[in-house]
């Protein structure tokens, strides 16, 4: 049985979606799994113990309009594939389902293109994933995580040599709204710091020059902010004792290497189905605020210009949950 599995969306959602290949894998063990994946992403589900081949679709610059699809849809053919999952149903990928060969085409909602129609509800995303297994193998586990195994070969050396505990922190995201902030996350490093526990900065952030001052003063802290591919990202979570984020992708690597995380949703929810599973990670929201959630994704600017649903957690709400997370590690 080949299997192509088709997410196009951000890094996170990708990763979240493994769930589905983790599942078909226990279920189907002789499967050989493929995924599609915008190029930039290929990297991190390749650490997938599930997945076969990853194929890519650079469906915004050297294949985009009718004739990238055309071209993806026959190289994709050539893998003669019997069944196609889907996470999408715009435009762009039931263009390109219509154009595969596959016997069998399940995705959410209705569309005559699809073989299995699959009506969505509010769970979490990484059980989203598997009920589109369920259409054709009922008794798939929708408790099942994603997971990843980074290669230790790809640790930065400076990180073997801080004591644990290690926290890493990733202080950034895609939405403005979505960032917790770069002074709040330097108290919460102080605090951290203050108790003896390494720190490690990881992801994308234009003021790198403030956590090189903070490292300068602390020897037990590391930045590799803007310095790690996506799979030494993923290795550094991996081999944390915990992470603490903003609601954006590092929580979902933490989820797929079994990293537990403390993780701050503002304009968004955890009721959106992207928060960590109660066992790994501690959520922090407030939940008292009329205002929320305001975007599905976040945004640039705070609608009401207040950004409340952020600066209203404290960085000592985050250190005594992050203390908490770690007791039970």
């Amino acid at each position: 049985m080949k299997v192509l599995i088709i997410q196009t969306a951000f890094l996170g959602d990708a990763i979240i979606s493994l769930s589905l290949a983790e599942e078909l894998r226990r279920l189907s063990p002789e499967a050989e799994i493929s995924y599609l994946v915008r190029p930039e992403f290929a990297a991190a589900i390749k650490l997938s113990p599930s997945v076969n081949k990853v194929f890519t679709f650079d469906k915004y610059n050297t294949e985009s309009g009718l004739e990238g699809i055309q071209k993806k849809a026959s190289e994709l053919n050539t893998e003669q594939f019997d069944i196609v999952f889907t996470f999408h149903n715009s435009k762009r990928t039931i263009m390109l389902i219509e154009r595969l060969n596959a016997g069998q085409k399940i995705g959410y909602g209705e569309n005559k293109v699809l073989t299995h129609n699959v009506r969505e509800v509010q769970e979490p995303h990484t059980a989203k994933a598997i009920r589109l297994l369920q259409a054709i193998l009922p008794e798939a586990n929708v408790k099942t995580l994603p997971k990843l195994q980074p290669l230790e070969s790809s640790l930065p050396k400076e990180l073997l040599n801080l004591p644990r505990p290690i926290i890493a922190i990733a202080p950034d995201s895609v939405w403005k709204t979505k960032q917790w902030g770069i002074e709040n996350f330097l108290a919460l490093m102080n605090r951290l710091l203050n108790e003896k526990h390494s720190i490690v900065v990881i992801g994308n952030n234009s003021k790198l020059h403030l956590f090189d001052i903070h490292k300068s003063l602390n020897t037990n802290m590391l930045n590799l902010l803007s310095q790690t591919s996506i799979e030494g990202l993923a290795a550094v979570i991996s081999y944390s004792d915990i992470l603490i984020s903003n609601d954006s992708a590092p929580v979902h690597i933490a989820t797929a290497t079994n990293t537990p995380s403390v993780v701050i949703f503002g304009p968004t929810v955890s009721d959106f189905g992207f928060a960590p599973p109660q066992e790994l990670g501690i959520v922090i929201e407030n939940k008292e605020l009329w205002c929320r959630p305001c975007a599905s994704h976040g945004s640039n600017e705070c609608p009401i210009h207040t950004h409340e649903c952020m600066s209203s957690i404290s960085p000592d709400i985050v250190f005594e949950s992050a203390m908490l997370r770690l007791s039970l590690s």
